[in-house]
């Protein structure tokens, strides 16, 4: 579902076809496919990323840099005239996650705290229903995201 023009969320377990950068944002089965140790791999034969992230119920198990890292891509993308397509499992929690970051980042929804861009972003995508690990990590680290210096 396209959430913003050139920003799609979609839910699938299974590589997907499209002519947009792919943001695979799941361990299993996109990372896991890289054969690699590094937190964010190319796909191979793919105009595509997959980034190791697990939808953990701790919030300890997400990073600041990451979500900043995928911040950037799709900015630097979404430039070039590239469409941006972020997939998880079911399209809710993580993939939906990284497009509210985003969209507070540019300015579409509020970057005031993340409670008020969730509210607004599910008038965006009403299918967010985010983990309680990565709600919790935006939460605590919303302020970092917006700071000088990023």
């Amino acid at each position: 579902m396209e959430v913003i023009q050139g920003l799609n969320i979609v839910g699938s377990s299974t590589y997907i076809k499209t002519d947009d950068f792919v943001i695979y944002v799941a361990k299993n089965p996109f990372w896991a496919d890289c054969n690699t140790n590094e937190l964010i791999a190319k796909v191979k034969g793919a105009n595509a990323i997959a980034v190791n992230m697990v939808d953990a119920e701790d919030s300890k198990y997400f990073q600041v840099k990451i979500f900043k890292y995928l911040i950037r891509t799709i900015y630097d993308k979404m430039k070039s005239g590239q469409s941006i397509t972020l997939v998880c499992n079911k399209g809710q929690s993580r993939s939906a996650s990284v497009a509210l970051l985003f969209m507070a980042v540019i300015g579409e929804i509020s970057n005031e705290s993340y409670r008020k861009a969730k509210a607004e972003f599910l008038s965006y995508y009403p299918d967010y229903s985010p983990g309680i690990g990565i709600s919790s990590f935006l939460d605590k680290t919303w302020k970092l995201f917006f700071t000088k210096n990023n």
